[in-house]
């Protein structure tokens, strides 16, 4: 049987990658897991095959550059639809 599922790589920091999946829940992986050169806000897919009960189960995680294109193209056309403030920036005056 192959189990297959999708994790966002959230943030990479001393050799430890945070993962969301696709429920929301984060958790942590050891860097070394996941493909070389993997990066933050990659997404990477997993699939897991386990022929009989009683032997291993071996996962393969691959980066999926066709759902991180679509994920990164989501984002921008979220942030370009956001209205546009007129806060200048700068120190609060109070």
């Amino acid at each position: 049987m192959t189990h297959r599922q999708r994790w966002m790589i959230d943030s990479i920091e001393e050799g430890t990658a945070s993962i969301e999946q696709g429920d929301g829940k984060v958790f942590h992986v050891p860097l070394f897991l996941l493909p070389e050169g993997v990066r933050e806000g990659q997404i990477c897919g997993l699939a897991t095959d386990q022929r009989a009960k009683d032997e291993a189960a071996v996962t393969t995680i691959t980066v999926d550059k066709e759902a991180t294109r679509a994920a990164l193209e989501r984002s921008a056309a979220q942030l370009a639809s956001t209205p546009k403030s007129n806060d200048p920036g700068g120190p609060i005056q109070l």
